[in-house]
């Protein structure tokens, strides 16, 4: 049976940091890592950082970690094997301006909870040492059974949120590669995960341009059923209807010559032409009779999984572009999924500012000027963005930026291609 241990043979080991004014803020943003590399070692259960209500006399800043671990033998093995190295480190960083008093706790009497105090988790039944669950992440509190509590939780996750969020975006998109390196050098907590900020950000993206008819306009995407111009290639040999061309027939002969041109269209080789042949021409007609706009919303609605698809092809691309000192190729993956964020975060601004410029006549100029600003803005962001996270000189990231470039253009040519083709066929 394995062994469980009580609250009561637990040890704490404690260490209270006194910083100096001027190391403040480099000392916060290292202590988060160094928290979690102590917590690596085996027998530490919890760990939590405190800081007093009220500021030291003497300007300094006052941090005590507090750790939960549970045997002496535990603190024995932390203070031989890891704890020279990680004392190293921070003496390296901050010298004296960061003063440190340890020392080891042990249990002298039991203390018993309070009245409906829990002890243990009620999703996941682990031990609790804290306000969350260490095992599952839930907050130790009942459920909400008041308006206020209920408003509370909701007014506490919205401004966690929002924090995180906006510290996010900020870094997307004024600190190209930043994100990427954070995030391999385990300072996650701090950022929204790579994959949910695409996510959100491309959905806010794709709804704003469907709402402004990016997709959807007849400029984008227009059949023109009076036109005798072929959607594909095609045997045309029979002469228009007796009784006029097709643009001044009538609306029933109109259609029924629709069909027959569909009908006669032909897809080169002719094993692809009957692979695909059949629903390429019911698109045809179906797209020929509502001026294309079944087509123009396929697309649309397309496009979005299209990336789910390019994103990786380009993954592939930096791998064999960054093969020495080798990396996996989630690394390059991620690295694309911040910069399609950023790309997607500043199209969106596009958009938003042509809507302005349309709105405000005065402004007209606005969405034609952002644009330019946008491009040239976008092509620094990703050098940028390469040199930072893979860390080559400025001429050799130029180099295989426009390599980057070029397979770009054509993963994207395929992608949109095939892009085409299935949307043809749902349309």
């Amino acid at each position: 049976m394995e062994h469980q241990t009580s609250v009561a043979d637990e040890i704490v080991y404690e260490v209270e940091c006194r910083v100096a004014p001027d190391a403040v803020a480099d000392f916060g943003a290292w202590l988060p890592g160094h928290v979690r590399q102590v917590m690596r070692s085996p027998g530490f259960l919890h760990a939590e950082t405190l800081r007093p209500a009220e500021p030291a006399a003497d300007g300094s800043t006052l941090r005590i970690n507090r750790y939960r671990v549970a045997t002496r033998a535990a603190i024995d093995h932390y203070l031989e094997q890891m704890a020279p190295a990680l004392r190293a480190d921070g003496a390296e960083r901050f010298g004296e301006r960061v003063v440190y008093v340890r020392r080891v706790l042990a249990s002298a009497s039991t203390c018993l909870p309070g009245a409906g105090a829990r002890t243990r988790c009620a999703n996941c039944a682990a031990r609790l040492y804290g306000h969350y669950c260490a095992q599952c992440g839930q907050h130790a509190h009942e459920s909400a059974r008041s308006l206020g509590t209920l408003l509370h939780d909701a007014w506490h996750v919205f401004t966690h949120i929002d924090g995180r969020f906006w510290q996010t975006l900020r870094r997307l998109a004024f600190s190209p590669g930043h994100l990427t390196r954070e995030y391999f050098a385990e300072r996650r907590a701090r950022y929204i995960p790579p994959f949910r900020l695409y996510i959100v950000i491309s959905l806010i993206f794709f709804g704003l341009a469907s709402l402004t008819s990016l997709f959807e306009s007849e400029a984008l995407v227009q059949v023109d059923a009076s036109s005798d111009a072929p959607a594909v290639s095609v045997n045309d040999n029979a002469a228009p209807a007796a009784g006029g061309t097709p643009g001044n027939a009538n609306p029933l002969d109109r259609a029924s010559a629709d069909a027959s041109y569909c009908d006669r269209s032909q897809i080169q080789p002719a094993w692809l032409d009957h692979l695909i042949g059949p629903g390429v021409r019911a698109a045809c007609a179906k797209a020929r009779q509502d001026g294309g706009r079944s087509l123009a919303h396929a697309v649309g609605s397309n496009i979005p999984k299209m990336m789910f698809v390019f994103l990786p092809l380009m993954a592939g691309v930096m791998l064999l572009l960054y093969w020495s000192p080798r990396r996996y190729y989630v690394e390059h993956l991620v690295f694309y999924l911040h910069v399609h964020a950023a790309l997607f975060l500043l199209s969106t601004l596009v958009i938003v500012l042509g809507i302005i410029g349309n709105l405000l006549p005065r402004l007209g100029s606005m969405g034609g000027f952002a644009g330019v600003a946008a491009l040239g803005y976008a092509t620094w962001y990703l050098w940028r963005a390469m040199r930072v996270y893979y860390g080559n000189g400025r001429a050799l990231t130029f180099l295989k930026a426009c390599l980057i470039f070029a397979a770009y253009v054509i993963s994207l040519s395929l992608t949109l291609v095939g892009t085409a083709v299935v949307s043809l066929l749902s349309a």
